[in-house]
Formats: structure tokens, C-alpha cells, sequence
């Protein structure tokens, strides 16, 4: 099910099927930013609804992409990098916390789950 405050549509592909990446990433689309700490609490802050409901977000400490997993299985690309020392605080974390932000008001909120791949690299940059 798609979100009825978004209005991009998933794109089709030339033999009819769907991609499952959602064209662009989210900073394309949106402002978008990434809040952490030194205790791995993370915050994404946006200012629209994401094209589909989040299930869960992953994170390659590795290369500090970030990419957010709608509830139908499509991708979306944070599109902003993590660097050290940012990457390691986010590759410990076990959660992340979405908050929609508009007219300086909190819209909408999501606890989701942070998978992270290749968690040691992340622990190696920045030290």
C-alpha cells in the first residue's frame, strides 16, 4: 500500500514489472538529515511522508549508505553519506527513529529497526 501523502508513483519498467528501487533518493526528494550520538541513538528528520510505509532501515558502515525498506519491499536511498566518526556511532545503534517535520511541527514519528552490514568496518574509521 502506498502512502496517500506521497504522490510519487513506484516506476515501471520497459518489460511491465515494478523496480525495487524507488526512483532517486530520498534527499532528492526531500530535506533529510541524520542526528547521532555517541550512544548510537539515531534520528533521521524529514520534511515529507516517504513514497511507502518503513519497515525497517539498513546501514553499511563500510561505506555510510543508509537505505530505508518500505513495508512492500521497495529501497530508498538516503542518499547522503555517514562518515566517520558518525558511521561507527550509527553501525552499534539497533534503531532508528523517523520524525516528519513541517511548519516546525512534528507530523508523524516511526521507531524502525537498523540492520547493519559490515558493523566492524564502521568500528575501524574515524578511531
Amino acid at each position: 500500500m502506498t502512502n496517500p501523502f506521497f504522490d510519487m508513483q513506484p516506476e515501471t519498467l520497459p518489460d511491465g514489472s515494478f523496480s525495487p528501487v524507488w526512483p532517486g533518493s530520498a534527499s532528492s526528494k526531500m530535506k533529510i538529515d541524520v542526528a547521532v550520538n555517541a550512544e548510537g541513538k539515531v534520528l533521521v528528520l524529514h520534511e515529507k511522508a516517504f513514497p511507502d510505509y518503513l519497515e525497517w532501515v539498513e546501514f553499511d558502515a563500510q561505506t555510510g549508505e543508509m537505505t530505508f525498506i518500505t513495508a512492500g519491499g521497495k529501497l530508498q536511498d538516503l542518499g547522503l553519506i555517514i562518515h566517520p566518526p558518525m558511521n561507527k556511532h550509527v553501525a552499534r545503534a539497533h534503531e532508528v527513529c523517523t520524525i516528519c517535520v513541517r511548519n516546525n511541527e512534528i507530523r508523524d514519528m516511526g521507531l524502525l529497526p537498523l540492520t547493519v552490514r559490515n558493523k566492524n568496518e564502521g568500528d575501524h574509521h574515524g578511531s
